[in-house]
């Protein structure tokens, strides 16, 4: 994880960058001639485009991620909150096509974070009757915000009406971790699933170590009946829009292969009973309690995903492989050589076949 990512994805080359029509924004597949590359059903697709970590949630993270747009003169004065019009202007400015969501699941860092800087909206609805970590009221993983499925379509909508896909992150392993640290209080302390947090009595950090890694597991019915509940909310919230693709999760953990397997499956098992099929993207991580060890390539390239992303160790940065496989593959930078992405290593992926993420900061007063 990172601040904000530029992400250029070389894609078929019939369609150079820029803007696109609602219309055109059809949904994409993996390309029939070449199955590198992606196809919106009528011709091959370049896309370009961009990551932050608020497009739908304010204050993620603890951070300032963005330029606080009230005070375009004090470049050095940031927010956490993302004027949505502006940025889009921004990203249609530029002629980019592409945006990749992130959705957090912790307000913040527990009972340590800022007054009026809790990440906001936030999947379930906060109900009481005690209060959360952060303050607020506890959240009841057995009912839906509005707000945020609201939001959510809101913004994908008004990407597709200036012809820009979105891959939408199901899930994310970062709320869940130590990372963060305000006072001794981490992003687990703010967590949904963390037993403070909610009415449900859930508290998915069985061995105690004040993380939250067993989500991303199989182990507890309980949590994988909420998990399937909340893919199926969001394809009915977001089936209407062609300019839809879903990612599992960002960097889940090494030892969760089984358990993206299975939300893949309920994924596409459910949207085959609705009008629109979207693309499914599957990312590796490597974290453990213990430091990072990356799964095999392998079931991520025989997984029932229509695209992945391929991870350090798998592919080198500098001369990266040409996959020969039946899916188009990432290769995000920050996965492969963190902070380190060139543009000589961009244009060695864009001859690969590959997708290159590059990470870097949204300045639009210099950009």
């Amino acid at each position: 994880m990172r601040m904000a990512v530029t992400i250029c994805v070389v894609l078929s080359s019939i369609m150079l960058p820029g803007r696109l029509s609602a219309a055109q924004t059809g949904l994409l597949q993996v390309h029939p001639d070449n199955p590198r590359y992606f196809f919106d059903g009528t011709r091959g697709i370049y896309l370009c485009g961009h990551q932050i970590f608020v497009d739908i949630q304010d204050n993620s993270f603890n951070k300032e991620w963005v330029k606080d747009m009230r005070y375009p003169e004090k470049p050095d004065k940031k927010s956490r909150l993302l004027d949505w019009q502006r940025y889009l202007n921004w990203v249609e400015g530029l002629g980019f096509n592409y945006v990749r969501n992130w959705i957090i699941w912790s307000t913040g860092s527990g009972t340590a974070a800022p007054p009026k800087r809790i990440a906001f909206p936030m999947p379930f609805k906060r109900t009481g009757p005690g209060n959360a970590n952060d303050g607020g009221l506890e959240f009841d993983l057995q009912k839906y915000d509005d707000t945020f499925f609201q939001r959510l379509h809101d913004r994908c909508r008004d990407l597709q009406e200036r012809g820009i896909y979105i891959s939408v992150m199901l899930f994310e392993l970062y709320g869940f971790l130590d990372g963060e640290d305000v006072d001794g209080q981490r992003l687990w302390e703010g967590n949904l699933f963390c037993g403070a947090n909610n009415i449900n009595g859930i508290d998915v950090d069985r061995n105690g170590n004040r993380l939250g890694e067993e989500f991303f597991s199989l182990d507890d019915p309980r949590v994988l009946k909420i998990q399937k509940a909340y893919i199926e909310k969001m394809v009915d919230t977001l089936n209407d829009l062609d300019n839809v693709i879903w990612e599992i999760c960002n960097e889940a953990p090494s030892a969760a292969i089984e358990w993206q397997y299975e939300m893949l499956r309920h994924l596409k098992a459910y949207e085959t009973r609705k009008p629109k099929q979207h693309l499914v993207l599957l990312s590796p991580a490597g974290w453990t309690p213990g430091g990072w060890s990356w799964p095999e390539e392998r079931l991520f390239i025989d997984s029932r995903a229509d695209c992945i992303a391929t991870a350090n160790g798998w592919t080198d940065k500098d001369n990266p492989k040409v996959y020969r496989i039946d899916k188009p593959v990432i290769m995000d930078l920050d996965h492969v050589a963190p902070g380190k992405g060139t543009g000589c290593q961009r244009s060695a992926c864009h001859r690969g076949g590959q997708v290159p993420h590059r990470t870097g900061r949204w300045r639009p007063e210099v950009e």
